[in-house]
């Protein structure tokens, strides 16, 4: 295994040593999330015409983030970076996750059950597209004293005029403080992009692929935590501690293409024109399979999905006038196969959806519509959403309304959704579990409220109405109940001089607790101070990143399910996580150090990210990155 990676490691550096490199920032940035800064434009496309008229046309990225995040640097687990999610997962990095702040997910969020594997996984609504002149490579290595490691290069090159590829290789091995608890993850994806000179045609071609392979703690009392009842007697962790093993597997395939059929350039813009047609067709697999030695049959979930869109929208971004319309129309034809260790089904869905809008001056109002027609379980399914921004500016940003990146604006969203259940809440059969209901539509309706100042707070107030909401408990029993659910949010990205500050605080509550557990208040904030010295060649930061939530009881995980599972009984929470850490940047390379969870054990031993699952002691992480320009 060493000997194969540090071949794949040479092989990679070598190429990136050819194409010489650049980097960027490939976060999705809307009018919710903070803009990238320190970055260089490439002008190679600024006199093509955009649509928004496919999911992947914002990811295509025009700039060059030629300086290190601070707060991302050190980390390679996006579970980890201040954002508006934070995860339960297993003692191990890189194990099986599930967010403790509630969201709710997409109508077309077809799935077996829930994706366990959120902050690593490759998908095609995030795989990176590039159209830039110069090509890039950035490299990043990382090891820690408990043998967890992770490597990780991306690589884009313009092939030909318009046509541009990229590749993104990460792959992380955990094996760490618990006897035998393993994790090997790995992440793959390609893209390839082309854009005509007139920018009339364009096309989207991508994979992605993932594997998670966990050790499900097998030998995890042979620990001289739990010999020592540092914790307390082992009797009371009902962990799985048998030889068992699950894997997950997903991919996705997608390709995209649109042809522009008016005429109009930026000197002649058109509120109502011929617009452009899309064609969107993808394939996505996702697989989870458990094997113990103490069973005949491998228990496994499995999600077949296959999609053929086609939109007509006549969207075209202008910086010119005060009025502007978007619109898109399209239908969507989905093929669904769920299938486990003995049964298969397969369902037909037609879905078509409008999206449109209303911009003019400082006022935006987009909303967008989607319905199910098929005659089958999914048949009625809908969600409907209208979203109003007002605006203003403060200070001298000098924004406009066609640049809101650069402006602050107050905010509403009002969502209404009727939509089938995740499959496995009606059907599963295997060898250790078997159920078949006939479950009833999830019914949710939520309203927003929020401001965003100047690009450094956004404060936002959410009221979730959920009927017909399903889990499964920890005895493997399908229930279900009505909530409603109150979360108020504020994110900060902010500087005061040396001082550099990034974080979100979430406050929820849900009336009904038996169906829905979530901790009252969780923190992730970073704070960093910036300095440089031996004349300004080495700038450096050091800085803290703190994670907490209150008590609360926690989903437990279900190693044969793969899933995490409702329980009324065991709580966690209420521990203060601390992380100190140190980076030195020369140019585009970057040495950090960090210590993880310095004072474990100095307190109490109440230190669990998931139920029966106790989190890492004190760790010592240090790691390389590497970003080489053309």
């Amino acid at each position: 295994m060493k000997d194969t990676f540090f071949k794949i490691f040479v092989f990679l550096f070598f190429i990136g040593a050819l194409g010489k490199i650049s980097a960027q920032n490939a976060d999705f940035k809307s009018d919710f999330s903070f803009p990238s800064t320190n970055t260089k434009a490439d002008t190679s496309l600024d006199n093509i015409i955009y649509y928004y008229n496919s999911k992947t046309d914002y990811l295509i990225e025009r700039t060059f983030d030629t300086h290190l995040d601070v707060f991302s640097t050190h980390y390679y687990n996006k579970a980890n970076i201040p954002n508006d999610h934070y995860y339960l997962q297993l003692n191990n990095e890189g194990s099986a996750t599930k967010d403790m702040i509630f969201h709710l997910d997409d109508m077309f969020s077809y799935k077996r059950n829930s994706n366990g594997f959120e902050p690593y996984n490759f998908t095609i609504d995030n795989v990176k597209y590039f159209q830039n002149r110069k090509a890039y490579t950035s490299l990043a290595y990382s090891n820690s004293i408990n043998g967890n490691q992770f490597f990780n290069v991306e690589f884009a090159k313009n092939l030909y005029k318009g046509l541009n590829l990229q590749l993104n290789y990460f792959v992380n091995y955990a094996d760490e403080t618990f006897a035998n608890s393993q994790v090997m993850n790995q992440f793959f994806n390609f893209s390839l992009n082309y854009i005509t000179p007139s920018g009339r045609y364009r096309n989207n071609l991508a994979f992605a692929h993932n594997r998670a392979y966990i050790q499900e703690n097998g030998g995890i009392l042979n620990d001289s935590i739990f010999i020592n009842q540092e914790y307390s007697k082992d009797g009371t962790y009902l962990v799985n501690n048998s030889s068992g093993w699950s894997k997950w597997k997903t991919s996705d395939y997608a390709f995209t293409q649109t042809f522009r059929i008016d005429k109009s350039d930026n000197n002649s813009p058109k509120i109502f024109n011929l617009g452009a047609l899309v064609h969107s067709i993808s394939y996505s697999r996702y697989a989870h399979l458990y094997d113990d030695r103490n069973k005949t049959i491998k228990d496994s979930l499995g999600t077949n999905i296959w999609r053929n869109s086609l939109f007509w929208t006549n969207n075209i971004y202008t910086n010119k006038g005060d009025f502007f319309i978007p619109l898109a129309i399209g239908i969507n034809y989905d093929l669904l196969n769920f299938n486990d260790s003995l049964y298969s089904e397969t369902f037909h869905l037609i879905s078509p959806e409008i999206k449109f809008g209303l911009h003019y001056k400082n006022f935006r109002i987009d909303a967008n519509l989607s319905t199910i027609v098929s005659d089958n379980e999914y048949k009625n399914d809908y969600q409907f959403a209208i979203v109003p921004k007002y605006f203003f500016f403060i200070g001298k940003s000098g924004g406009n309304h066609t640049n809101p990146q650069n402006n602050s604006f107050v905010f509403a969203e009002i969502k209404l959704q009727n939509k089938q259940p995740d499959y496995i809440f009606s059907h599963y059969l295997t060898e250790n579990f078997a159920w078949d209901y006939d479950v009833q539509k999830t019914n949710s309706k939520c309203l927003s409220l929020g401001v965003a100042l100047a690009n450094k707070f956004i404060i936002k107030a959410n009221v979730f109405e959920l009927k017909n909401f399903y889990t499964i408990n920890s005895d493997a029993n399908i229930v279900s109940g009505d909530s409603y659910l109150y979360q108020l949010q504020l994110q900060n990205d902010f500087s005061i001089k040396s001082f550099r500050f990034k974080g979100v605080l979430t406050l929820q509550k849900a009336d009904n607790e038996d169906i829905l557990h979530l901790p009252l208040l969780t923190i992730k904030q970073g704070v960093a101070y910036s300095f440089s010295w031996i004349r300004g060649k080495l700038n450096t930061d050091v800085g803290l990143d703190f994670n907490y939530f209150t008590s609360y009881k926690a989903d437990i995980y279900n190693p044969l399910l793969g899933i995490y599972c409702y329980q009324n009984s065991d709580k966690i929470g209420n521990y203060l996580f601390t992380d100190v850490y140190l980076n030195i940047n020369i140019d585009r390379f970057c040495v950090f150090a960090m210590v993880q969870h310095p004072y474990s054990g100095l307190f109490n031993h109440n230190y669990f990210n998931s139920p029966l699952y106790p989190s890492q002691g004190f760790t010592f992480r240090y790691g390389v990155i590497w970003k080489l320009l053309d």
